[in-house]
This record gives C-alpha cells, structure tokens and sequence, in this order.
C-alpha cells in the first residue's frame, strides 16, 4: 500500500502540471494528433493516447519511461494480495479512485440496479493476465512506462472481476492513456466497460483516442469534441447525472455573487480580488468558494479576508443554490449553475490570455455567447 500511494504522488507530481491545458498551444496539439496514425485496434488506441500524453510532458517523458522499468519488473513479479472478501455476484463496479459526486447518470443506475463503489484497493494478476499482458509488451517492448501503467490497471480489473462478477465496470477515466486497453481486456472475459464524464473539458490531446463500450457526455457539444480528438465515435451516449441536477430547490437565495476559484496563480487573485470588491462596494453580497483540491486557502483568507470565503464543508449544492450568479472563468461549477437556473458569468478580466487561450481550446460556454464579467461591470455602472 505504500508503494501504491508514492506511485499516486509522483504521477500527481508529473502530470498534473499547474495549469497546463492554458501552456500548451492548442495549434500544437492539433498538428501533433492530426499526423498520428487511424490506430489498428483498441491497444493501439490506448499507445496512441499514451504518445499524446508523453508529447504534452515533453522531455520528463524520458524520465518516466526509464524509472518506470524497475517498477514494472516489480509488479510483475508481485504476489497477489490476500483480502478477506467473499465472492459475490454484483451488477457493475464503479471504480472511483478520488473523491466524487453522484456522477452515474440515471439511465445506468436503472440498468444496474446493484451497484457496488470500489475505491481499488485490492489487485491480483492471474497466469490469463500475464499472458495478456506479452502481448501488448511484444508490441511496444519499450514504451515501459505505457507497460507499466496497463499492468497496473490491469491488476485492479482482474482483482475486480475475479471477486464481484460484474456485468460491467463503471469508470470516469476518458483521460487515462489505459482505457482503451481495459475496454480491450474487459470484453475478452465478457464485461462491459462504461465510462462517465465528471467534469469540464477542453480541446486536450491528453483525452484522445479513447474507446469504451459506451461513454456517457452531458451534451452533443462533448461529443463533437471528442470526436475531434479522435476518440472512437461509437461509443458516445447522452446521461445526465445527479452531480449537475441538485434536488434542494428550497434553499434560499442570500448571495449575489459566487466566485468559483481553480487553481489561480497570486497574480490572478489579486485580478479576482479587485473586481470583486468593486461588486462589494456597489452593495453587493459577495461569496468565495476555494477548489477543494487545487486552491491555496491560507493565500486566499489572505487576500480575499474582506469576503466570505466557503467553507468546503458547505456542500456545492447549497453554494450554488443559496447564489443569484456563479462567476468563474474554466470550472465544472458554471454548467451545474446552467442545469439549476442559476445565471453564469464568465470571467474575461483575471486572467486575459487564458480567456483568450480557452477560445482556441472550443470551450464550449464561451462558443454560446454567456454573459461576461467585463459586462457585468459595466452594466451596473450605468444603472448608477
């Protein structure tokens, strides 16, 4: 297990690079997929996805690759873990590695009706597996850190369907270069492998190439994207999950504006922190609500002290039912707002060259002309 959480640290340490969607120029990323090859299959898919990720990491990508080798000897070799769980017989697996909402949409909650959430600790490798696994490493016999990866994964599905039979696994992994392997491995012993969406995305060569037997979207917009990353276009299906429908509609509305914050630099707060404050003094009712995962909240109590700033363990369903407008600039909270009436602004002042830059990567809020924060403030300037 403490292998298991140092390998999640230093994933997080190398791909999740702060704001690296903004730093890379999409023009680079279209010419990159567009001359990558029609993949032969669905391991092909999942290596093509792999060479986009490993292009958006640049020269660490050699890095990863060789310290990557040693640790796929190592769970190779690695004795199946010994867990204390009886067999059983459950409809679908959801795998849920971090912590989300209600992010099953409910067609599939009616389709399974015994859902079990897995947090995947457990993992075994069979002689079955193994052989799997040559063939993909006889494919790509130096691509270790793809090979890594894949075993990995691999090891948890095995443990998975080795103890709860399920029909089908449930995932929110479009953006993991395996998810095309696993949909390739899950179907040869019978089980379906469906994957969900759970946040917002963007033209992003790290979410490309990807198949599973069916990937719900909240709207055709999403499809049309990921169609343009070259995902397969089979498999796209509309399902609207509980996590963008809230069902407390009695919650009053005591705020007039809710700053949705991401992962900010200091520069940008202090952007956010003047306007802001111009609403404030206008007499408005300001709120701010820190990322629970990418905000620095002692940075923030510091500039934003004036304001009210969220507890997190406010649920975001009272954040965003208890404010009249949800102002943000690339977050998943502005298309919960749409989906519950509540009025979005989108923020064009704090950062000027990521609003630019969002443009470019067919943001899709942006392409339906949603009210601006620019506006916002100039609107209530002339009604003074």
């Amino acid at each position: 297990m403490a292998i298991k959480k140092y390998l999640k640290k230093a994933a997080n340490l190398v791909s999740n690079q702060k704001n690296a969607v903004f730093r890379i120029s999409p023009s680079i990323q279209e010419k990159y997929i567009s001359g990558l090859r029609e993949p032969k299959d669905n391991i092909d898919r999942s290596y093509l996805q792999y060479k986009c990720q490993m292009k958006l990491l640049g020269f660490k990508s050699v890095l990863v690759n060789v310290f990557s080798l040693p640790l796929l000897l190592l769970y190779y070799v690695k004795r199946n873990e010994s867990f204390d769980i009886p067999k059983q017989s459950i409809d679908a697996v959801f795998l849920k590695m971090e912590k989300l909402q209600d992010v099953i949409p409910n067609n599939l909650k009616s389709e399974f009706k015994k859902i079990l959430v897995f947090d995947g600790n457990g993992d075994r490798l069979s002689d079955v597996d193994r052989e799997y696994l040559k063939t993909i490493a006889r494919r790509y016999p130096l691509s270790w850190h793809f090979l890594f990866k894949c075993l990995l994964k691999i090891r948890i599905y095995s443990f998975i369907i080795h103890t709860y039979s399920p029909k089908a696994i449930l995932v929110c992994g479009e953006y993991s270069f395996t998810s095309s392997v696993l949909t390739d491995y899950c179907n040869s012993i019978g089980v379906q492998h469906i994957d969900m969406m759970h946040g917002e995305k963007l033209f992003y060569i790290r979410d490309s190439f990807f198949k599973f037997n069916r990937c719900y979207v909240w709207d055709e917009s999403y499809i049309k994207l990921f169609k343009y990353l070259r995902a397969d276009p089979e498999q796209f299906r509309i399902g609207i999950p509980n996590s963008l429908v809230f069902k407390n509609k009695s919650i009053v509305k005591c705020i007039d504006y809710t700053y949705y914050l991401a992962n900010e630099d200091k520069n940008t707060l202090c952007n956010i922190y003047k306007a802001m404050s111009w609403l404030h003094e206008k007499g408005k009712i300001v709120a701010i609500r820190p990322h629970p995962r990418y905000s620095n909240v002692p940075q923030i109590e510091a500039i934003f002290e004036s304001f009210e700033i969220e507890n997190i363990d406010m649920t975001l369903e009272e954040s965003v039912l208890r404010t009249k407008n949800a102002i943000g600039l690339y977050t998943t909270v502005l298309t919960q707002a749409i989906h519950n009436g509540v009025n979005i602004i989108v923020d064009d002042i704090s950062n000027v060259e990521n609003y630019n830059r969002l443009k470019e990567l067919k943001y899709g809020l942006l392409s339906d002309n949603k009210p601006l924060l620019s506006h916002e403030l100039i609107l209530l300037s002339s009604l003074e």
